[in-house]
């Protein structure tokens, strides 16, 4: 009877052999910059256009943005479906830091690389700095 190592690594490939870029949807960066984009071109189409375009405008920038959260969640390996939590109270908030800050292929992965932590914590930094604010500003006003 042979002895077999039960420590010995598995000599089967693995199942799922996926590297980095094998994603569908856009990165982190070009996700960042395009959103950032479409800001600086819808403030831009209103500023030329005026109040009589925004309705337009507007209409245009919710559609980018929902197709690059869509495209965004798809690259981390969530489904597009859940860009529509965008519109949901709270949800948004989870939705747009998971397309901002999580790698590419999260879902599969589990892991948070170091510019993922520091977003998150620079999103979670501001989110209680906003808050205090908007608790202690009143306070102090009503003082004062």
């Amino acid at each position: 009877m042979a002895e077999t190592n039960v420590y010995s690594a598995p000599d089967a490939e693995l199942a799922v052999d996926v590297v980095a870029g094998d994603y569908e949807g856009i990165r982190r960066l070009p996700y960042f910059g395009y959103s950032m984009g479409v800001q600086v071109l819808f403030y831009l189409g209103l500023f030329l256009v005026g109040e009589s375009g925004s309705l337009f405008l507007m209409a245009a920038l919710v559609g980018t943005s929902m197709w690059l959260v869509v495209m965004r969640l798809t690259n981390t390996g969530w489904s597009g479906w859940w860009a529509l939590g965008m519109f949901v109270p709270l949800l948004n908030f989870y939705v747009g830091l998971r397309a901002l800050a999580f790698p590419e292929g999260y879902s599969d992965h589990k892991t948070l690389d170091t510019p993922a932590k520091i977003l998150i914590g620079l999103f979670v930094g501001f989110l209680v700095l906003g808050i205090g604010a908007a608790i202690i500003i009143p306070a102090i006003v009503a003082v004062g």
